[in-house]
């Protein structure tokens, strides 16, 4: 398991190849959109790439698409059941796409209805964090509990991971992969 504290836009992130995040985070414009719009593209260069080297092999997971936006209940919803607020960036994110399946190779964004704080991939990590000693002062945060699993990839054992935060004008939370 690999535990990396980052607290650069989400999507940037963990797309950081795609260099979607504008260097001036105050600057005009939409910056999930355009994450987006860089991640699928740089997903239909590696499909079509990869299709030419290996024609007879599936590859259709390389280039997905986001889900449709997240509405703003159920937006709130999932908050309301995780008991904190989304930082403004997460919120934006799933205001453009609510989860992502395969958005970097094997891992997925969660939906707002996969948010939870007891599902199994929840517990594989929490399990993972205690065979591994993870503290929660290594993470700056006051609990383990108060980490968001937000993705994963597809064998549970890369997490993505983020904070509450304690009122609804928090610009941003720091992002674990």
């Amino acid at each position: 398991m690999r535990l990396v504290r980052t607290t650069v836009i989400l999507l940037a992130a963990l797309a950081a190849g795609a260099a979607c995040a504008p260097s001036d985070p105050d600057a005009p414009g939409d910056w999930c959109e355009e994450a987006i719009v860089n991640l699928t593209s740089g997903q239909q260069r590696l499909y079509d790439y990869s299709r030419a080297r290996h024609p007879n092999l599936d590859r259709e997971w390389i280039a997905t698409k986001p889900n449709p936006p997240a509405t703003e209940a159920s937006i709130s919803a999932a908050e309301q059941r995780l008991g904190t607020h989304f930082d403004q960036q997460l919120r934006q994110q799933f205001a453009h796409a609510d989860g992502w399946q395969s958005f970097a190779g094997t891992s997925s964004l969660y939906s707002t209805s996969e948010l939870t704080t007891d599902s199994p991939v929840r517990t594989i990590m929490n399990d993972l964090m205690d065979e591994f000693g993870v503290t929660a002062d290594e993470l700056g945060v006051q609990s383990l509990d108060d980490l968001i699993l937000i993705g994963a990839n597809d064998v549970s054992d890369t997490f993505i991971l983020t904070t509450g935060c304690p009122d609804d004008n928090c610009a941003s939370a720091p992002v674990w992969d």
